[in-house]
């Protein structure tokens, strides 16, 4: 694979911030803050009590008591006003970050980016975030398991986007086309809001366990999620599957195994002559290299999340 970067031009950051801002977060998100650390990046999610996405983050923490956040942009509004909603006494300040953006890095190492070796080898691990400098720019990165096993994120002002472009350019870093990122997130089984999920999707039907720690305790959500993970699954899974032609219709699909239907393909892309889409299967009918039809064309399943 060549190596790519995309900036995700419709994601944009919130914080959390202040004394008590790791406790919050610790009592109203899927994730597990109580163990955490400065350096660390995590997933994680704001529920409704059945488990449904409320909003989902990916973030960063790169100094004590303040905690960074990229999520879809259509998605803030509705997660600022849940957690100020839960905001009573605790010393803390929720706000917007309209003016930050990010950029993907993948199948790239993060040290050979980097002035010097700034990041170095430990960066390649994901689940790091920290700060370093590019061209004479104080950037903010992290690191996550997505498009591949550890893609590097560069947190920046929008208006240093093209500077930060055209330096990775120049080291033969090429951006990647909308047609390629769309066929990359849906071989990693990366859902994206209004498309494949909505604020009526569970959190493990749609393939964000990134974003949920198991075995936390008390958070909204929390009960219906342990109770999923007990039984061994969810009433649906998210798929990635491989169509042997590319169908007459557009998402949502109908996806049948056997003749019955058995779930939606939301999501679709081709590169260099392979086809995969992505979409909710029911997990009963689920299985790996299983036969399934996308409405015309005859398919298989390649990835369970």
């Amino acid at each position: 694979m060549a190596q790519h970067f995309y900036p995700l031009k419709h994601w944009s950051a919130y914080a959390v911030a202040g004394f008590d801002a790791q406790d919050f977060l610790q009592r109203l998100t899927s994730q597990n803050y109580k163990t955490h650390r400065v350096g660390q990046a995590k997933d994680m999610a704001v529920l409704t009590a059945t488990g449904d996405v409320i909003g989902y983050s990916v973030g960063w923490n790169v100094e004590p008591g303040v905690f960074g956040f990229m999520a879809d942009a259509q998605e803030i509004p509705v997660l600022l006003e849940k957690l100020e909603m839960f905001h009573f006494a605790e010393r803390l300040e929720i706000k917007a970050l309209p003016d930050l953006t990010t950029m993907i890095l993948f199948n790239k190492h993060p040290e050979q980016v980097a002035d010097g070796a700034v990041l170095g080898q430990s960066a390649l691990e994901p689940g790091l975030c920290g700060q370093t400098n590019l061209n004479g720019l104080r950037v903010t990165w992290l690191t996550r398991k997505g498009l591949c096993a550890s893609d590097l994120w560069f947190i920046l002002p929008q208006a240093q986007q093209p500077h930060v472009a055209e330096m990775l350019k120049s080291q033969k870093i090429v951006p990647a086309s909308e047609a390629q990122f769309e066929f990359y997130r849906i071989r990693a089984g990366w859902p994206k809001r209004g498309v494949d999920y909505d604020e009526e999707s569970m959190i493990l039907s749609v393939g964000l366990r990134l974003g949920a720690a198991f075995g936390k305790g008390c958070y909204p959500g929390q009960e219906v999620v342990e109770r999923a993970t007990a039984i061994g699954s969810s009433p649906q899974t998210l798929a990635t599957v491989k169509l042997s032609k590319m169908p007459d219709a557009v998402p949502p699909m109908l996806l049948s195994v056997e003749g019955r239907e058995a779930g939606r393909v939301t999501s679709i892309a081709e590169l260099d002559g392979t086809i995969l889409g992505l979409g909710q299967i029911r997990t009963k009918q689920a299985g790996l290299n299983k036969a399934v039809q996308v409405a015309d064309s005859p398919a298989e399943i390649v990835a369970l999340y």
